[in-house]
């Protein structure tokens, strides 16, 4: 997970034009930190310049679309539902199963329609269920066998990545 938080942050310095105004008196730090080394391991000091000189300059990177933002907060409040057995989960599990209903009458995009058959196992209790969450680090054994919890697995990532 480091690793991945680490790449985004530079690939988010590394956008940061040069040229532009608030970007400018930054420019020794930003040059530093667009390098993938500087990320390698950072020192308190190095995380209290990034947060402190180069956290808040502008980044040329698209931001992600409010939708993507929207599936990723269903999912993390779905994980935690299902972490702490909230009520709640029921609510959200049926939220994800009506996306996984609208990106099923999507199967001529070809995206939706390579991954029509995690899409549709998603939408089946024994995947939502709360038996089996590959995402919140979950797993209890399934009484189809290794199998099936293998499919819930993929169909869940798969379902997830469908949102990028």
């Amino acid at each position: 997970m480091r690793g991945t938080v680490a790449k985004l942050l530079n690939n988010l310095v590394a956008a940061m034009n040069l040229n532009n105004f608030i970007v400018r008196p930054k420019r020794r730090l930003v040059e530093k930190y667009a390098k993938d080394e500087a990320w390698v391991t950072l020192t308190p000091e190095e995380i209290a310049e990034l947060s402190h000189e180069v956290a808040g300059l502008p980044s040329e990177v698209e931001p992600e679309g409010e939708e993507a933002k929207r599936f990723d907060f269903l999912m993390l409040n779905l994980q935690l539902a299902l972490l702490r057995s909230e009520p709640a989960f029921e609510r959200l599990r049926d939220q994800l199963k009506g996306i996984a209903g609208l990106l099923e009458e999507k199967s001529a995009i070809p995206m939706v329609h390579a991954q029509m058959a995690l899409i549709q196992d998603v939408q089946t209790e024994r995947v939502v269920a709360g038996r089996h969450h590959a995402d919140a680090g979950i797993r209890t054994p399934s009484p189809a066998g290794s199998g099936e919890a293998d499919r819930q697995t993929e169909a869940q990532t798969c379902l997830y990545r469908l949102r990028r």
